[in-house]
């Protein structure tokens, strides 16, 4: 699948394009937070995103690992933000095409979507 093809976005995007998410994709679970943000971009994973890190931590207090979660974190904007390229209809709808693609290559059941996710998800 190849939908960063002529996506603005990726143009501002210089290091890493269209993140992978982390965690357990076949628990049938998916949580989906906005954006890829910067330390997720400065270490090429989601892996190091602030957005995973808080997740683990308030949903697994005593274990804190992300190795234990029993779901699966992805981005839906998958490439860094730029203030010099707003999220339009097109790059919304070009990020969920990948969105949808895992939650049904995973047969996931249950969809949270947090923050923006939400008004993205929305957007087309």
């Amino acid at each position: 699948m190849n939908n960063c093809e002529g996506c603005p976005l990726g143009m501002f995007s210089t290091k890493s394009k269209c993140l992978t998410g982390v965690g357990n994709p076949m628990s049938g679970k998916i949580i989906v937070v906005p954006n890829i943000d910067r330390e997720a971009y400065k270490n090429e994973s989601m892996s190091f995103s602030s957005y995973v890190d808080i997740i683990t931590h308030l949903l697994i207090p005593s274990i804190g690992r992300i190795e234990e979660l029993d779901c699966y974190i992805a981005p839906f904007i998958r490439c860094k933000l730029d203030e010099k390229c707003p999220i339009t209809r097109d790059i919304a709808s070009k990020c969920m095409q990948y969105t949808f693609a895992e939650i049904t290559q995973y047969n996931i059941r249950k969809v949270m979507f947090m923050g923006s996710a939400a008004f993205y998800a929305k957007f087309p």
